[in-house]
């Protein structure tokens, strides 16, 4: 994927394979769960703003160009909603303003482990934005690495 705004954009599409995707989708490159990813499904891919500057295509920017300076203040690679059973191996992302987004969804939080994965040159590598810890997200043999320390929005009061 080669300069995309967005890249896949899948709801409840359980049960899912995806592997040996790469590339540089300016905004957000990878799955956006609807709140109802409830089956085991599997993902491999590799998304960095170097992909579309070695393209050899016509226009391609100029590596670590003004892409890689938008999409590191405005990218977020992963936004994961309700997604039960997600294994994630072999991800590797790069030069996002979020690696992962673990966001809230209407039906709960996402719920994925990722294996022998990174997530680097991101500034935040990992947003836990569904309230306080309330996902179930594993990494296992992984570099999260990010200009920011970890985050988490306050769960919400009574």
């Amino acid at each position: 994927m080669i300069n995309p705004y967005q890249g896949i954009l899948a709801y409840s599409a359980a049960k899912h394979v995806i592997s040996k995707v790469f590339g540089s989708p300016l905004y957000n490159p990878a799955f956006r769960w609807m709140s109802s990813m409830t089956s085991v499904s599997r993902r491999m891919w590799r998304f960095s703003p170097d992909y579309w500057s070695a393209s050899q295509l016509p226009g391609m920017p100029v590596l670590g160009g003004p892409h890689a300076a938008w999409m590191r203040a405005n990218g977020a690679a992963e936004r994961l909603f309700r997604a039960d059973g997600e294994a994630c191996m072999n991800v590797f992302i790069s030069g996002y303003n979020i690696g992962v987004y673990g966001q809230l969804g209407v039906n709960g939080a996402p719920a994925a482990s990722f294996y022998n994965s990174s997530v680097s040159n991101c500034a935040t590598a990992y947003l836990d934005a569904a309230g306080g810890g309330n996902t179930g997200m594993e990494f296992t043999l992984c570099t999260l690495d990010g200009d920011r320390p970890p985050r988490r929005r306050p769960a919400c009061k009574e």
